[in-house]
């Protein structure tokens, strides 16, 4: 089993790049939400879609990886293989 944990908070410029040279991270991003104008109401995958377009993958940030038409398998295949935790939350 893989665990992700999420937590963390770190508001200074200067700690969060202190914090890059010692603790490198990936930021993933999962969907685009808004592009000049709200896409909450577009399908899903169509999202994911502009957000690949946006995102240059490098790294310091990738995009999900997607399945079209298999994703509720993917998702049974994975369900207990990795859990997500967040430490604390940020304020």
């Amino acid at each position: 089993m893989m665990i992700l944990r999420i937590g963390g908070c770190l508001t200074s410029t200067d700690k969060i790049e202190s914090a890059t040279e010692t603790h490198p991270v990936t930021f993933v991003a999962f969907v685009v939400l808004e592009s000049n104008k709200s896409l909450i109401q577009v399908p899903i995958i169509d999202r994911k879609e502009k957000l690949d377009q946006i995102i240059e993958p490098s790294e310091s940030i990738i995009t999900t990886p997607y399945v079209i038409g298999e994703g509720n398998h993917l998702f049974n295949i994975t369900h207990d293989k990795v859990l997500i935790y967040r430490k604390r939350a940020c304020q």
